[in-house]
């Protein structure tokens, strides 16, 4: 059975979500609860939208991008054809 292309929506969030766990883990955050209580949030808010991305606004996205120290432009922007 042939795969389903993702939905332009679904591929930036899958983005995000990626570069959010791989500059997380820059600074240590391993778990949800690392993630949450670095971003002021309760648990089950940062695990609802770590699964689905859309739910994600604005202000969180900004509040990450201090936090995580990077510009919010690189959160949003796909970087797996890159060298390391």
């Amino acid at each position: 059975m042939p795969k389903l292309k993702q939905t332009p929506l679904a591929q930036i969030g899958e983005t995000v979500q990626r570069n959010i766990a791989s500059r997380g883990a820059f600074f240590g955050l391993k778990t949800d609860r690392d993630f949450a209580e670095r971003l002021n949030m309760s648990h089950s808010t940062y695990r609802s939208k770590r699964i689905e991305p859309r739910l994600w606004t604005l202000a969180d996205l900004v509040r990450l991008s201090v936090v995580l120290k990077c510009p919010l432009q690189w959160l949003v922007t796909d970087h797996s054809g890159e060298m390391e």
